[in-house]
């Protein structure tokens, strides 16, 4: 009997994505919380949030903050971050100190009533190539040592995006991947967005807000979504959001595909990954008359564990194997980094 893949992705386990993965864990609570920042100082956090789920020990200094350094290499990889000016802008930002408001919730997922708000990044500073900011230490349960209803965000993902409504539905559309859709009123998503005041015309919010992060996500992420209306009486009250897999990858995903694959096939045998899993694949497919995306998940969960392919995240292999099964673009006409040898 197959996996239920309806249960929320952490419970495949860890092991499922590879030790090394440039995935970043946020909780629900920051996922649907309320906070504004720029499209770069989006990028500096999550990977400041990278870095500090990676630190065994966390030290706070007198004032109760947490400091991380973030190199100019980092920041240029990860965020697309390399222009000095562009850090001053967000130096500039920070010194506003954004701020966030969190809505407490149960194990379940559900709001208590609680809720908190503060400043979650501090202060920030560049010195000799290396940027430092500040996090406020109420920041931590909700970026650290998650063990439950968190979603997985792809440092590769967001690193492509330039509207910061792109990323925050990108949040979302990972919070509910294996659920597939989530409703939100119109209300709450605009709270989320802190864009309470701004496009009263529904058709202006879909305009601007829904149509430009759904552009970008086709474009750039292996995740998007679609999403319809719905009435209360004669007014739209609420928006169901519908997360699909990408399966048209851009020329960037492909390439970061070819890159990943052809590093782990110079260690291990092409002709071990070619009999065990391409052919495996396409056994599978025939049978199965693939492949839909709950198809594709569960493939993958049964290869998974096959020695060595646990060093390839889980998110990776399914992009290969939709750049498998679609090919397009072609990157490389003579490309035969995954022929058998």
């Amino acid at each position: 009997m197959r996996t239920d893949l309806s249960k929320s992705i952490e419970q495949y386990g860890e092991a499922l994505y590879g030790e090394y993965s440039n995935t970043v864990l946020v909780h629900k609570s920051i996922v649907e919380a309320c906070f504004k920042m720029s499209v770069p100082a989006k990028k500096i956090f999550l990977l400041g949030v990278w870095r500090m789920a990676r630190t065994p020990e966390i030290i706070l200094n007198e004032k109760r903050i947490y400091r991380q350094s973030l190199s100019r290499q980092e920041i240029s990889k990860h965020c697309k971050i390399s222009k000095t000016n562009d850090l001053k802008q967000i130096a500039w930002e920070i010194q506003d100190k954004p701020k966030i408001w969190i809505n407490e919730i149960d194990e379940n997922g559900n709001q208590t009533g609680n809720f908190s708000f503060f400043h979650m990044i501090t202060d920030g500073k560049y010195k000799d190539g290396v940027f430092t900011i500040g996090f406020h230490e109420w920041i931590f349960p909700y970026v650290k040592d998650l063990k439950r209803l968190f979603a997985r965000l792809r440092l590769y993902d967001i690193r492509e995006l330039q509207s910061t409504y792109a990323i925050r539905f990108y949040m979302i559309c990972r919070q509910w991947e294996l659920v597939g859709s989530v409703t939100y009123t119109v209300e709450t998503l605009k709270k989320i967005l802190c864009i309470e005041n701004k496009y009263k015309l529904v058709a202006d919010f879909k305009r601007h807000v829904l149509n430009t992060a759904y552009r970008e996500l086709k474009e750039y992420s292996n995740l998007y979504f679609e999403y319809e209306t719905q009435k209360m009486g004669k007014k739209i009250k609420y928006i169901k959001i519908k997360i699909l897999k990408n399966l048209s990858l851009s020329v960037s995903q492909n390439k970061y595909i070819k890159q990943k694959l052809s590093s782990y096939l110079a260690t291990y045998k092409k002709e071990d990954f070619y009999n065990n899993h391409l052919l495996l694949y396409q056994d599978w497919k025939d049978q199965n008359k693939l492949i839909s995306q709950e198809e594709l998940e569960y493939f993958i969960e049964q290869i998974k564990f096959k020695t060595p392919m646990n060093r390839l995240s889980k998110n990776l292999l399914t992009d290969f194997f939709v750049w498998f099964e679609n090919k397009l673009p072609n990157i490389d006409e003579n490309d035969d980094f995954l022929e058998k040898k």
